[in-house]
């Protein structure tokens, strides 16, 4: 990638696209944790996943709709194996700058509090419909925000919320996956860590985006996530992921840090994950949560929010106008 901030240029869109839409292998994973600190070449033989024509990309983004589910809109999956890494920060402000109709739902179940970043005070949340005898409808709590998306309040100190069944995941699963239309977009912010509903969901999704920092055990968090969700995959749709590195100092540090991520990942998962964007450290986002305001909101010009808006852009590009669940 050739931004001076660290973001995609618009040329470096389709090598993205393409490595994102070649995914992951079935490798079987080795004994890999070691190397994440270390320094090993990439074995020969690896799969190039950088070879796939872009047209492969629209081909299965692109698919017709089945007639057995109406076209629902792409589910976009943001999740981090370590928390306080800006996450949250990420899904919403993503959502301010969607040049598309966007929902965006708090999926961090337990502890959740985009409603607090964005400024509002639902008075119903994502625990109300939760437990619903029929399972969720979410369209019933979704609150219109300023900012131009509607946001589903997350479960915030519901215990129940944080330790759902394998039916109760699926039942919501699913009802994220029925939100919107086709041509919209769909953001889930996940909770931390390697839990079953986040590397479910991730699985599931259209894109999946890892937000770590140039930490080293932020990096180490990172890459078990994405080795959870690739040994999850349950069907031979390829797995579409991408990391976004946060809080860096410049450039140079971000793409350290995925490198050192991508060149384990190829190695010991068969896969490569695509570098989309570089946010550089910026007072401003801290100011911008204390506000109770994304970062995008604001007038005023800041790195973090160029680099926020070029990672938007490419998520846009990348994102199917129609969510895999309702794909043929």
């Amino acid at each position: 990638m050739n931004g001076a901030g660290g973001y995609a240029e618009i040329d470096d869109y389709p090598e993205v696209a393409e490595a994102v839409a070649a995914g992951f292998g079935s490798s079987e994973p080795e004994d890999d944790l070691e190397a994440v600190f270390g320094s090993p070449s990439p074995q020969p033989g690896i799969l190039d996943d950088q070879a796939a024509p872009l047209r492969r990309l629209v081909e299965a983004h692109r698919a017709a709709p089945s007639v057995q589910a109406p076209p629902a809109a792409p589910v976009i999956a943001i999740a981090s194996g370590k928390g306080g890494v800006g996450k949250s920060t990420i899904a919403l402000n993503l959502a301010v700058a969607s040049e598309r109709s966007c929902t965006l739902v708090d999926l961090d179940l337990g502890t959740a509090n985009l409603d607090v970043m964005c400024g509002v005070s639902p008075s119903r949340r994502l625990d109300a419909e939760l437990f619903s005898a029929g399972g969720p409808d979410l369209s019933r709590v979704i609150v219109r925000t300023p900012h131009g998306f509607g946001l589903i309040p997350g479960a915030a100190g519901i215990a129940g919320a944080a330790n759902l069944d394998p039916i109760q995941r699926r039942h919501l699963l699913g009802a994220v996956q029925r939100l919107g239309d086709s041509g919209e977009m769909v953001i889930a912010d996940l909770g931390a860590g390697i839990g079953p509903s986040v590397v479910e969901t991730v699985a599931a999704s259209d894109l999946g985006i890892i937000v770590t920092t140039p930490d080293p055990s932020a990096i180490a968090d990172a890459y078990a996530i994405v080795k959870c969700v690739v040994q999850h995959r349950g069907d031979a749709r390829p797995l579409r992921m991408g990391l976004v590195v946060t809080m860096a100092p410049g450039r140079a540090a971000g793409r350290a840090a995925h490198e050192r991520i991508d060149r384990v990942c190829r190695r010991f998962l068969g896969g490569a994950l695509p570098l989309l964007g570089v946010i550089r450290r910026d007072e401003r986002v801290v100011q911008a949560a204390q506000r109770r305001e994304p970062l995008l909101a604001w007038r005023g010009k800041s790195h973090a929010g160029k680099d926020l808006r070029s990672l938007a852009a490419l998520v846009s590009m990348l994102a199917p106008r129609q969510g895999r669940a309702s794909a043929g």
